[in-house]
């Protein structure tokens, strides 16, 4: 036995903890929200309210508008990074699964890690102050991610 098993147990006790399964949670609940809000956004601007961008900067800049705008930022940038992390222990581990061992689905992992820990930087360098970070850029971040995605 050497002395990296008892490491990498606990490393593997830490990736299937209740902390990290509530820290995934709270990454769907900030993914959808992200989501719906630029839905709304899209449908306003669809029906003539043209105040704003159908895009995570527009929901972004919408989301800081509302009363308690800031601390929802900052829970919609912490639940994101939470995802991130549940997505890292299943690159580093594997997933839940018969083919969660599997290489591929292991990489497919890495990828997402690396989309949410971008996605949960840009929202908290928004909550930070840095507001410009999401505008007319993330469109086209959005269209390039996108064409990537539909490349893969």
């Amino acid at each position: 036995m050497d002395a990296t098993t008892p490491i990498r147990r606990t490393a593997r006790q830490g990736a299937h903890s209740p902390a990290l399964r509530v820290a995934a949670r709270c990454g769907f609940v900030a993914r959808g929200v992200i989501y719906l809000l630029v839905g709304v956004l899209a449908l306003r601007i669809a029906f003539g309210d043209s105040g704003g961008q159908a895009d995570r900067g527009g929901a972004l800049a919408e989301v800081a508008t509302q009363p308690l705008g800031a601390p929802s930022l900052w829970a919609l940038g912490l639940g994101l990074a939470g995802m991130a992390l549940w997505r890292l222990s299943e690159a580093l581990f594997g997933a839940s699964g018969p083919d969660g061992h599997k290489p591929a689905q292991r990489l497919l992992a890495l990828g997402r890690f690396l989309f949410y820990t971008s996605v949960a930087f840009s929202v908290l360098a928004f909550a930070v102050g840095s507001k410009g970070d999401g505008s007319g850029a993330s469109d086209r971040q959005s269209r390039d991610a996108t064409a990537a995605a539909l490349e893969l």
